[in-house]
């Protein structure tokens, strides 16, 4: 006769933490520093009012918009090389005299994605062209700092 473990019912975890996203959100800026709380809601502020601006303009073409991390700012020539790449098909790197092209540190990067796949009057090129050129102009009119 063979003998099995008797299923023994568990409580669910209880959790501490606040089940929406604006409560988890304020929960996180309460330990942050005065600063950085101060320009995370900042940023938030301009966000809420770019997705606006652009959702009032495009809502029809709009599908997602999101906050870019800050780039990496390279260390050296041999700074996160991608993964799995040959060295022959590494990315070039420039120069060791060549003058580095800096992004400033106080901008903010945006993603748009935009659904062309019902574009009839335009083609997609000049779609995309013109979205980017409008969405741009928005953004910047927001504050100069805001990069799409």
């Amino acid at each position: 006769m063979i003998s099995m473990a008797k299923k023994s019912k568990s409580k669910p975890k209880v959790s501490n933490t606040p089940s929406n996203p604006e409560a988890k959100l304020q929960e996180m800026l309460k330990r942050l520093p005065k600063e950085t709380q101060d320009k995370i809601k900042k940023v938030k502020k301009q966000l809420d009012k770019f997705k606006d601006e652009v959702l009032k303009k495009f809502d029809n073409y709009v599908v997602g918009i999101a906050l870019l991390p800050p780039p990496e700012l390279s260390a050296g020539p041999q700074s996160r090389q991608p993964f799995g790449y040959p060295p022959t098909l590494q990315p070039m790197q420039p120069p060791q005299g060549a003058p580095q092209p800096t992004q400033p540190k106080e901008q903010v990067g945006v993603l748009v994605l935009i659904d062309d796949s019902d574009s009839k009057r335009m083609a997609k090129l000049e779609l995309k062209t013109k979205l980017t050129q409008i969405i741009a102009n928005i953004a910047k009119d927001i504050d100069k700092n805001l990069v799409p």
